[in-house]
């Protein structure tokens, strides 16, 4: 009984900063505005300059897209985290539930940020996504193990003087690993690849998204205390 109590608390407070960060988005707008406004204007450009894309480039330009996108919106997010009450956030509360509960938020994000780029992509340009399981799939891994490992740069780099920068020489060489087997993943949804085992490239996915969940979580106490 005690550990189902517990269990609905800590639950209570992931979805109250899940919450809490939602609406202060949906308040100022110009974050999310701005993150938009790249996808569709970077979409519409690559239309433009290729026409034609074939099925390898389009994956490419989708993983492109949304890293920078992923970057962006973060910087977004943990700005936030600068201000007095941001701090006091930091003071007030337990360290893993506020890792959990941005991680949250974070994961929600990207997966609306993926559906939305393969939306644009697919509108500019016909989709070469054979199999959906396997895009899905891809795409809901990375974003899980990204997810994390942008809530733990977005909170070093949100008491960083130029914190944009700061976040984006972290992130970007640490995501490298994620990428690589992304489109590796992301090959066989096309179909290009026939008769190979697909499932050591989804496991090692999938345990490249863990250890970033297990080693933020590790770090999140030396973080806390400075």
């Amino acid at each position: 009984m005690n550990s189902y109590l517990y269990f609905c608390e800590v639950l209570n407070q992931l979805l109250l900063y899940f919450r809490k960060d939602l609406r202060q988005d949906t308040r100022s707008l110009a974050g999310i505005s701005s993150v938009l406004l790249f996808l569709v204007g970077s979409a519409f450009i690559a239309e433009k300059c290729f026409e034609d894309i074939h099925a390898v480039g389009w994956i490419a330009l989708f993983w492109i897209l949304y890293l920078f996108a992923a970057i962006s919106l973060t910087t977004h997010i943990f700005s936030k985290e600068r201000s007095s009450s941001g701090i006091a956030t930091y003071i007030y509360n337990k360290s893993l539930l506020f890792y959990l509960g941005k991680l949250l938020y974070m994961v929600f994000c990207l997966l609306l940020l993926g559906a939305l780029l393969t939306l644009l992509l697919s509108l500019f340009f016909d989709s070469p996504v054979q199999d959906w399981t396997y895009f899905i799939g891809c795409l809901g891994l990375t974003t899980l193990g990204l997810s994390a490992l942008l809530t733990f740069t977005g909170m070093i780099g949100g008491y960083v003087t130029g914190n944009q920068l700061a976040t984006a020489i972290m992130i970007i060489p640490l995501s490298i690993p994620f990428l690589l087997v992304a489109v590796r993943c992301s090959i066989y949804a096309l179909g290009l690849v026939v008769n190979t085992d697909m499932t050591s490239d989804f496991l090692i996915l999938t345990s490249i998204s863990i250890l970033a969940i297990g080693v933020s979580i590790l770090l999140l106490p030396f973080l806390w205390k400075a």
